[in-house]
């Protein structure tokens, strides 16, 4: 940053950012780590040492460096355009009745009205930021347009956008409302409306959510695939945000779609497909990724096709989660594009929960099951090891093997990498489960934690093993470990959605870790480094078998 700055004034800037700091940076790991650094850095005795630490320190990250900016304006190299928190206003009555037009109101303001956390800033040049405001209502009827343009002045709260909602039938409906700039999601907040057969008037409940730093990324993309009453909706966000293309019913049920693959591709990383060469399975890989492909709407691939040499990241936002969408092998007419997961970093979002940008990372916890009789050996002590050498600057916890020690992690804080590797049962009457000492572990077991949310860090979580990410239908919802998890706190989730080969497994973690930890890039692009070690495996679909969930730009913190 500026040389012009003495010591004296980077001290005033510590001291005037430490109390803004966890708004600045978001992620509350990250800004605990921070905020230590900055006391220590403080506490040097004054002199060039002190100087050095506390420029190093505060010009850390960007969000820091934009504070810094908008605090010294008469500085050249710091004049940025005015920024601040923004909060999203969603206001609905909370009653209607069956049939009755009810209207909802959206605005962007400058100050929250109701309950909130605050979040980073985004820049609001002079003349006002387009925006654009979604609405997500799958049991109720959207009078006229279901997303509208919005502008965001530099000053003041925007002008409030109206929607027209109509229940068709008695019972508690959710609407969701996110907001979209150049294609990235800012935010959501979400209401909800119950519906009777008749019903006195009230005053429209109010919902705030601030929304996060999130610029625009050249080439980032977003695939939202939902379901409402009359089917589902494909929406293709980039560069231009396309209205939703639907599709009254899919030709059959997807979990059946996708039990079948998942049958069979776990056969073929076994090693026991029913082609009997590296090129017929190939072919039959092709086959089903373009199988998948054919669900997407036609208006929807024309929107991918216009933009496919320019995309740099994929996020599948989707309630059909139990569909293999790392398998997509775009192929129009003359048009291909090879599968979609060897050219673009593909990662998948969770409803609901932020997206982490900054992983802090202190210690790594191996998750370790014990033999199975029934199955084929693995030696996960090499993978352990191979974990804790890529992952040597952080703090080695002892393997977990035990039932009781596996709840201790998930009940207390944890900043770092839990990683799982060896043997993970599925089924389909019972869905996923781990076996450990003392017992078994499924996601159910883990809905207490999750409604606590004991995970400030937001730690990664990586389950090296078969079909780590499958899910299976509950009570509430289809949801499986990468849900459960994210709403426990992790900042990203690795898995798998079928059977995978052991060898290329390990491999794969090994050249992941490689390049997230070691060499600091993004969780999307270390992924995809990670398919792409083992892609060439003989005959071998593990390549395809793994999913991420978080961002796509998410890095370790510090690198």
């Amino acid at each position: 940053m500026n040389p012009a700055l003495d010591e004296r004034d980077w001290r005033l800037l510590a001291e005037r950012m430490k109390p803004l700091v966890r708004t600045l940076l978001g992620d509350p790991g990250v800004a605990e780590a921070f905020i230590r650094d900055l006391d220590h850095a403080l506490g040097l005795p004054n002199g060039p040492a002190a100087k050095r630490e506390l420029r190093r320190v505060l010009t850390r990250f960007p969000e820091t460096r934009e504070w810094i900016r908008s605090e010294v304006p008469d500085q050249e190299n710091y004049r940025t355009a005015p920024s601040s928190t923004r909060f999203l206003e969603v206001s609905a009555p909370e009653n209607a009745a069956v049939g009755q037009r009810v209207p909802l109101y959206v605005r962007i303001t400058r100050l929250s009205s109701g309950r909130t956390s605050a979040l980073r800033t985004f820049d609001v040049p002079p003349q006002g930021a387009s925006v654009v405001v979604s609405l997500w209502a799958p049991t109720l009827i959207v009078a006229g347009d279901m997303e509208a343009d919005l502008t965001v002045p530099a000053e003041g709260d925007s002008d409030p956008v109206r929607f027209g909602l109509v229940a068709p039938v008695t019972g508690l409906h959710k609407v969701i409302v996110r907001v979209f700039r150049n294609g990235t999601l800012l935010g959501e907040a979400a209401v909800q409306v119950t519906a009777e057969t008749e019903v006195e008037w009230q005053e429209p409940t109010v919902r705030t959510a601030a929304i996060p730093s999130m610029a625009f990324e050249p080439g980032e993309v977003t695939l939202h695939v939902q379901r409402d009453l009359e089917g589902y909706r494909f929406q293709f966000v980039g560069e231009v945000m396309h209205a939703p293309e639907r599709v009254k019913r899919l030709a059959a049920d997807p979990t059946k779609i996708v039990e079948q693959m998942a049958g069979e591709l776990s056969l073929m990383a076994a090693g026991r497909a029913a082609q009997d060469s590296a090129a017929l399975i190939h072919r039959r890989l092709q086959g089903r990724g373009a199988e998948l492909w054919g669900v997407v709407p036609e208006m929807v691939r024309e929107q991918f096709w216009a933009q496919a040499g320019r995309i740099s990241s994929l996020t599948i936002v989707s309630e059909l989660d139990v569909i293999p969408w790392e398998l997509l092998y775009p192929v129009d007419g003359d048009r291909k594009n090879g599968f979609l997961a060897q050219t673009v970093p593909i990662v998948r979002w969770v409803y609901g929960h932020r997206r982490v940008r900054r992983l802090a990372m202190n210690r790594v916890a191996c998750i370790v099951p014990p033999e199975d009789a029934s199955a084929p050996a693995i030696d996960c002590s090499a993978e352990v090891a191979m974990v804790r050498s890529r992952l040597s600057g952080l703090r080695g916890d002892p393997d977990i093997v035990e039932l009781d020690d596996m709840y201790e992690l998930v009940e207390h804080d944890l900043a770092g990498v839990v990683h799982f590797t060896g043997h993970h049962g599925f089924s389909d009457a019972e869905g996923p489960v781990l076996r450990l000492h003392g017992g078994e572990l499924r996601p159910v077991d883990l809905e207490p934690a999750a409604r606590s949310r004991p995970w400030r860090s937001s730690p990664l979580v990586f389950l090296n093993g078969c079909r780590t990410a499958g899910e299976t239908p509950s009570i509430r919802s289809n949801t499986g470990w990468a849900e459960k998890f994210i709403r426990i706190g992790a900042g990203a989730f690795i898995g798998s959605l079928w059977g995978v080969r052991s060898e290329s497994a390990a491999r794969f973690a090994d050249r992941f870790y490689e390049h997230f930890y070691e060499r600091g890039e993004p969780l999307g692009r270390a992924t995809l480094a990670g398919r792409l070690e083992i892609m060439d495996e003989t005959g071998d679909p593990t390549w395809l078998a793994y999913t991420a969930y978080g961002s796509a730009t998410a890095t370790v913190a510090g690198r």
